[in-house]
């Protein structure tokens, strides 16, 4: 499956844009984690691509500290994200390091659209001038919500064990009767469900997975998808 190369520029203006607010912390709290209290902060997203157009979106985060728990004891994050050619990614997430002793789990749910999908199977862009495809024969949209779930539980430190997967609907649709995917007939070409199980052993000394300043992170990697 050959993909078009385009050019794309992010720019998440974080530095100058990002709010941050921690209610109550201690006056002699070193590190945010060892704070008490709920933490926000909401990033503008920009973003521009030669196929998806400008970029528009804003990422938030709330955090709930205990003072103990590293990077945080909650987060709760939203995603919204839309370009002015028709594609979205939008995102819910909560992730709680500390869900039982020694046990972590994240969930994730997705949304992503786009309405001028590329695809160009083995063609290369001489080939396809020369087919004299429409820009509505080389596209299709789709539709793609997903949802990932990862457990991860602490074994003998530094030895974790990771429990994962996802699962996610493909819906695609031609943007003309007569396309590539119509000519091609790719493999997942009509979309579909697809389902995901993964599990791994990790060897994790890292301080802060978020952020981390010291440490590495190794695993022993199984991934199954069938879809």
């Amino acid at each position: 499956m050959r993909v078009k190369r385009t050019l794309s520029i992010w720019l998440p203006l974080n530095i100058a844009a990002a709010l941050t607010a921690i209610t109550t912390p201690p006056s002699d709290a070193q590190m945010v984690h060892e704070t008490a209290g709920w933490g926000t902060t909401a990033v503008p997203l920009l973003n521009f691509s030669s196929d998806d157009g400008t970029g528009y979106g804003l990422r938030a985060n709330l955090f709930e500290y205990d003072g103990e728990s590293v990077p945080y004891r909650r987060k709760f994050s939203t995603q919204v994200f839309v370009t002015t050619k028709g594609k979205w990614v939008h995102r819910i997430l909560v992730d709680t390091p500390k869900l039982r002793p020694g046990q972590r789990l994240e969930a994730e749910l997705v949304y992503r659209k786009e309405d001028f999908a590329n695809y160009y199977g083995g063609l290369s862009d001489e080939d396809i001038r020369a087919e004299n495809y429409a820009r509505d024969a080389k596209t299709f949209r789709q539709a793609f919500p997903e949802l990932k779930v990862k457990w991860i539980r602490t074994l003998r430190l530094p030895w974790r064990l990771r429990v994962g997967g996802r699962l996610s609907h493909n819906d695609i649709e031609p943007n003309a009767a007569r396309s590539i995917l119509s000519d091609f007939s790719p493999l997942g070409g009509d979309g579909g469900a697809f389902a995901q199980l993964n599990s791994s052993l990790r060897y994790d000394t890292r301080d802060n997975y978020n952020n981390a300043t010291s440490g590495i992170l190794e695993e022993l990697l199984v991934d199954i998808g069938v879809g």
